[in-house]
């Protein structure tokens, strides 16, 4: 318990805790006590959540705890965080907005927030690649040559992100997106599921691409765009 490498989840949900705790290895996993939720937690119907899935395979919060180890939230976590000598923490929110408050909270605590990057990862030349803090990568991804990589990103799985991109911080970058080479997204921008990007284009800051989408041109700041080529639907308010 007094271990100064003990380690927290910022996170809930098994598609993203739950995920991340799997993919440790088992000297890391002994290492994390508890998940924490910044908010009240509220109470789910897990029979009726499960109804809605094609399996029933999804945990969820019951009795405190989620995946055996205990859940604690916005009124307690931070006892929590001291009872048990947390050190470090991985931060795992789909929620950009949510995301980034959580990242200046973990700041404020002293908390070192920790980088994950699946062991199935390709890098063109890991050496050429930058990845800062926070940031998690998931299974079976591609990262090309002198491709750089921002802050507490999320990289879901099957992604194929060439040579000499920019990723900056805060993005989301959803599973089966492809990007040419030297292509830029701005910070807390979301890539949405099966996107495809052609070389050379910056996408700018707060911007939502829709999923299937085939970006040929360009996208300004603060921009929803959606198709085949790739149009402003509207503004896109983050923050």
């Amino acid at each position: 318990m007094k271990n100064k490498n003990n380690i927290c989840i910022f996170g809930l949900l098994d598609s993203e805790a739950g995920q991340i705790y799997s993919f440790l290895e088992t000297k890391e996993k002994k290492r994390v006590k508890f998940f924490v939720h910044l908010g009240k937690i509220k109470k789910v119907n897990i029979q009726l959540e499960h109804r809605k899935r094609p399996n029933k395979k999804t945990a969820f919060y019951k009795n405190g705890k989620m995946l055996g180890l205990n859940v604690y939230d916005q009124e307690n976590y931070t006892d929590a965080i001291k009872k048990f000598a947390v050190k470090e923490c991985y931060l795992i929110e789909s929620n950009i907005k949510k995301r980034f408050k959580i990242y200046k909270i973990a700041k404020k605590l002293k908390l070192n927030i920790k980088t994950f990057i699946h062991p199935t990862v390709v890098f063109g030349n890991k050496k050429s690649t930058y990845i800062e803090e926070g940031t998690i990568i998931f299974p079976q991804n591609y990262i090309g040559y002198k491709t750089d990589i921002g802050k507490c990103c999320i990289i879901q799985s099957n992604c194929n992100l060439e040579h000499h991109n920019k990723i900056e911080d805060f993005c989301n970058i959803n599973p089966g997106v492809f990007t040419g080479g030297f292509t830029k997204i701005g910070s807390c921008s979301e890539i949405h599921l099966g996107t495809k990007i052609i070389n050379k284009i910056n996408i700018g800051k707060n911007c939502k691409i829709g999923a299937g989408s085939l970006v040929l041109k360009n996208i300004k700041n603060d921009t929803l765009a959606y198709g085949s080529p790739a149009k402003k639907v509207k503004k896109n308010i983050l923050f």
